[in-house]
């Protein structure tokens, strides 16, 4: 019998690979996150919110001094 794999098993393959992504690199955009992911800015926008309430990961911002 086929293993059947649904939206919950591929958000948290996905939220996996966010993790994993941000633990061994630097700090990233969300824009660079979903390009260097291959998934869209709403799918790592949406993943972020979740992992963001839950206390994985926490928004920061940077300004760019000129």
């Amino acid at each position: 019998m086929a293993d059947v794999i649904n939206n919950n098993d591929i958000r948290a393959n996905n939220a996996r690979k966010i993790l994993f992504a941000l633990r061994n690199g630097e700090p990233t955009t969300k824009k660079e996150l979903a390009e260097k992911l291959e998934l869209s800015l709403p799918t790592i926008t949406n993943i972020s919110k979740v992992l963001e309430a839950d206390g994985y990961i926490e928004e920061c911002g940077v300004w760019n001094r000129r």
